[in-house]
């Protein structure tokens, strides 16, 4: 994790992920709130689509978020609250 901020418009919460591997990976967090959405940004704070559904973050019952990381890419997550 790289940064942690509110975003410009809304109440939302971003957050930048770094992968510096050579290699594909996944996070996991929880964070203090249960998120409504999660979704990926562009870093101007824009939804990003990739059309690849099978890489969406996932968002547990219990709160837990899951994200596909590529190899060598920042990726930032909007979490609505």
């Amino acid at each position: 994790m790289s940064s942690i901020k509110k975003a410009e418009a809304g109440e939302a919460l971003l957050i930048r992920l770094y992968n510096p591997s050579d290699e594909g990976t996944e996070a996991s967090f929880r964070l203090p709130f249960f998120p409504k959405d999660v979704h990926v940004t562009g870093l101007d704070e824009r939804p990003q689509m990739n059309g690849n559904e099978k890489d969406a973050p996932i968002i547990e019952k219990s709160g837990l978020v899951h994200v596909a990381l590529a190899p060598k890419k920042i990726i930032t997550l909007r979490i609505e609250r």
